[in-house]
């Protein structure tokens, strides 16, 4: 019994983080630099082939990705081994499929190709 009453508080706690990390919107984080939300809107038309006014922000999500690849590892390439807070994006133009974006909170961010994104953490895992 008293094994069940040290377990159900950890429960709730993944149950809560997982909820946190399912959390989108349509719109870039206030705390985005807008320096890097300007690169990626113009990486993103210019994949796209459209102008950024006909762009939108399909989904904007806060992770923490499981190492230095932001959620996007090269197949052979090595990465740093520790935990990166950043963000999730999909950006959509009319009649394409959204293009996905990985970014970290120290200022980098890639595009990332639909058969290569890896699965983020919830956004408030901390060690």
């Amino acid at each position: 019994m008293v094994r069940m009453r040290a377990i159900a508080p950890c429960l709730a706690l993944v149950t809560l983080s997982a909820c946190a990390a399912a959390a989108t919107s349509g719109e870039f984080p206030a705390d985005f630099p807008a320096a890097m939300r300007e690169q990626l809107l113009d990486d993103a038309a210019r994949r796209a082939g459209v102008e950024r006014a006909a762009l939108q922000v399909v989904s904007a999500q806060a992770v923490t990705w499981p190492d230095a690849s932001i959620g996007c590892p090269v197949p052979g390439r090595m990465y740093t081994q520790a935990l990166v807070p950043g963000w999730r994006f999909e950006v959509g133009a009319p009649g394409q499929p959204p293009l996905l974006y990985h970014a970290s909170r120290r200022g980098g961010w890639l595009w990332c190709a639909r058969e290569r994104p890896g699965t983020p953490l919830p956004a408030d895992v901390r060690i």
